[in-house]
């Protein structure tokens, strides 16, 4: 009987200290999912069209990967190639930071309500600074062209 006890005892033990765990886990996903967050910034064409460009995480550590994503909500087809601009704000303007890296030229386009995503790996790019970010992206429509524009700020965990 004494036995029987004891095995229900320790299997209580071993549950409580596994929910334990559980609950860190999610207080880790919890402190995760606050750090990616979208950011992004918006050209309107007219009353119902719009093209967006965001960037995700709005809080990206140093040497992670953010993504940005363009999203077409006008009637007709865009196009755009894969080079960016990044500029980095140094409490006063925006500067540009300089790319040292070989750009492909495709002609990419995407159609109505389509999206097309991009990643940067930020260990490519020498001497990043800790702060605030923005991604320049340079789209065309038919009869136009727009820069399009989305922040995100480095951060480095200790």
């Amino acid at each position: 009987m004494f036995l029987v006890f004891f095995l229900l005892f320790l299997t209580g033990v071993s549950l409580s200290c596994k929910k334990n765990e559980e609950q860190k886990e999610n207080k880790k996903e919890s402190f995760t999912l606050s750090i990616v967050e979208e950011t992004c910034g918006t050209v309107e064409i007219n009353e119902e069209e719009y093209i967006k460009m965001c960037v995700l995480p709005s809080t990206a550590i140093i040497d992670s990967v953010i993504t940005f994503t363009i999203e077409n909500h006008t009637n007709g087809p865009i196009r755009f190639g894969t080079p960016f601009e990044l500029n980095y704000f140094n409490g006063t303007h925006w500067m540009e930071i300089e790319l040292n890296c070989y750009w492909p030229l495709p002609v990419i386009g995407i159609g109505p309500e389509e999206t097309y995503s991009q990643c940067l790996q930020l260990s490519f790019i020498d001497n990043l600074q800790l702060g605030k970010y923005r991604i320049i992206k340079s789209v065309s429509s038919l009869s136009s062209s727009y820069d399009l524009y989305a922040e995100f700020i480095l951060i480095k965990i200790k």
